[in-house]
């Protein structure tokens, strides 16, 4: 058990367990409160049960190339890319992102530990080396205040220094930390990354920074309502079948022209053709008419934010229109929507991180 498990198991925090092993705290005693200190005010998640790799060495950008699925060749110390890991037959093993240090080095985090075989075993002879990250926390901090939370500990210029998609070591109570700007919520946010030793010091630092702001700690069960409203896939949910990039809607992630990729020549004979594509749903509890179009539901939840509940799913291509009414796997009505229904532009998240 990490550290910040540890303390949260001590508070008597209901910590849900994960497959593969760790735990995350399911709620904080209230789902749909931290759910809404998110969108309105800022709350902190415990995402320390992420996989993380560091690649290292003179091909470490070779190593990656054959690996995930940007073309990274642009990318700058300092700076991340949300990418995709793909299997041989071209379908999404999981998302992840990437963390550049410097050409010689990178990180690599996806939602689970067990993608480690798929991390470090790529095919190709060069010189470079993926182990995982030694013990260490993640602290997602999101919110549209949480820009001003932090600036309590960092400092003003500090937080308007970081713009979007990137990261710097800052100090923290405790000792240093990376500080990327980034996060799962569709809010401004930041996920702060620390030794395990120092993890439950810097929570509680983050916790007391927020206070004035409405900050909520908050668990799995709020993060899962955030992120169906955003579309946000989930390897536990969108991914527990295998899936084309085109049929998740996430092809503009497939930007790599390097045949070595895992997946390269399996995604070409595909030619982007699918026959479901994932969508954003309305659920009514109501029986849908057994004449309609069926549609395979992988996530669903009520939404504090629009009310009634909401989910996402995979509709056949050729039904996948914003209003069409379709049938779940138990026969409710459920009504096609944007896939992102909350900031489909995504302007929240890129927004000054100060007033």
């Amino acid at each position: 058990m990490n550290g910040l498990a540890a303390h949260f198991s001590s508070r008597r925090v209901r910590l849900a367990p994960l497959p593969g092993g760790g735990a995350v705290p399911e709620d904080f005693g209230d789902p749909a409160a931290e759910h809404r200190a998110t969108r309105e005010a800022c709350a902190l998640f415990d995402f320390s049960f992420m996989g993380a790799w560091e690649i290292l060495g003179r091909d470490a950008a070779a190593h990656l190339a054959r690996l995930q699925t940007r073309d990274l060749r642009a990318l700058v110390p300092g700076r991340c890319a949300y990418t995709l890991l793909l299997r041989e037959d071209g379908t999404v093993l999981n998302d992840a992102t990437v963390w550049m240090f410097s050409p010689e080095r990178y990180w690599l985090f996806t939602g689970r530990p067990s993608d480690g075989e798929c991390v470090v075993d790529v095919s190709g002879e060069h010189d470079a080396i993926a182990r995982p990250l030694a013990p260490r926390a993640v602290i997602a901090l999101q919110g549209p205040a949480s820009g001003a939370a932090l600036a309590k500990l960092l400092g003003s210029q500090a937080v308007r220094d970081l713009g979007y998609f990137r990261f710097a070591e800052r100090e923290l109570p405790g000792g240093p930390a990376l500080v990327a700007r980034l996060g799962y919520s569709g809010e401004l946010g930041y996920e702060i990354v620390v030794d395990d030793s120092r993890a439950v010091d810097a929570w509680q630092a983050l916790a007391a920074a927020g206070a004035a702001y409405g900050l909520r700690e908050a668990g799995f069960a709020a993060a899962d309502r955030l992120r169906i409203e955003c579309g946000h896939i989930l390897f536990l949910r969108e991914l527990a079948k295998p899936r084309l990039p085109a049929a998740l809607g996430l092809a503009r992630l497939v930007t790599s022209t390097d045949p070595a990729m895992r997946g390269a020549s399996a995604l070409q004979a595909a030619s982007g053709a699918v026959s479901t594509r994932l969508v954003g749903l309305e659920i009514v509890e109501s029986a849908a008419p057994l004449s309609v179009p069926p549609v395979e539901v992988t996530s669903e939840a009520d939404s504090p934010t629009f009310g009634g509940r909401i989910g996402l799913g995979f509709a056949p291509a050729a039904h996948d229109r914003i209003g069409t009414l379709l049938s779940s796997q138990d026969g409710r009505s459920c009504v096609v929507t944007a896939l992102s229904r909350h900031d489909p532009e995504r302007i929240r998240p890129r927004g000054s991180p100060l007033p």
